[in-house]
């Protein structure tokens, strides 16, 4: 989730129209088996279990990578989810794929 910034100092006399656009958000929380690196459209969020994540409402990619030594025995899980606007919802438990 990307956010902006900036700071807007008006002349004297000066006006600034400001319309800021709002994108509904949701939150999700993210179980696995074993634990892995959770990564939301192609960037790292955490790993699980992670709980209360913010995302942009809409259609997401997600993929589950195994690490440390359970990297060696599991695969990637990759899958799609889509939030709903102003939603909090449980994606999970997933089970890795043995390799």
């Amino acid at each position: 989730m990307e956010l902006h910034e900036q700071t807007l100092r008006p002349g004297a006399g000066q006006t600034i129209d400001v319309s800021p656009e709002l994108q509904p958000i949701g939150a999700v929380t993210i179980s696995s088996n074993p634990s892995a690196e959770v990564y939301i459209d192609g960037s790292l969020i955490g790993s699980t279990p992670l709980a209360g994540v913010p995302v942009f409402a809409g259609q997401h990619r997600l993929e589950l990578r195994p690490s440390g030594p359970e990297a060696a025995r599991y695969g990637t899980y990759s899958g799609q989810f889509e939030v709903e606007p102003w939603s909090q919802q449980s994606l999970g438990p997933f089970k890795l794929p043995p390799k």
